[in-house]
């Protein structure tokens, strides 16, 4: 599906479906959710290197399409997604480690979980 998104409005469409997959894979794998909180909680060499490689990848999106779409406001789409992309890592670690609700949202519901990726998505396009 990312192959095939038109990125001429900055990246933003590529953002929605990358930012709605990460909220999806991150409730489903127990694996990355760990892997998150050892990021968060130690500071190791190879978790460093994890974090510079998603670093990486997100910077060469920033770079080659949404910086030139941006211009000016660059800066600005790119504290957008550290905002987005850090507000679902942690509303899926909440709901898992934590329990389930939110701002009275209850993450393991599909309904709740869909109002989250529908605003992800509305703020991406203001």
């Amino acid at each position: 599906m990312v192959e095939t998104t038109d990125i001429n409005d900055g990246g933003k469409v590529l953002a929605k479906v990358l930012l709605s997959g990460q909220f999806d894979e991150l409730k489903k794998n127990k694996e990355l959710q760990k892997i998150i909180l050892w990021e968060l909680s130690e500071s190791k060499s190879a978790l460093r290197k994890l974090a510079d490689e998603r670093e990486a990848a997100g910077e060469e999106m920033f770079v080659n399409i949404a910086d030139k779409h941006f211009g000016s406001e660059a800066k600005k789409f790119r504290a957008l997604m550290a905002i987005l992309v850090s507000s679902s890592y942690y509303l899926n670690l909440h709901t898992d480690f934590n329990g389930s609700a939110f701002c009275g949202l209850d993450l393991k519901d599909d309904e709740d979980r869909n109002v989250v990726k529908g605003v992800i998505s509305e703020m991406i396009d203001m």
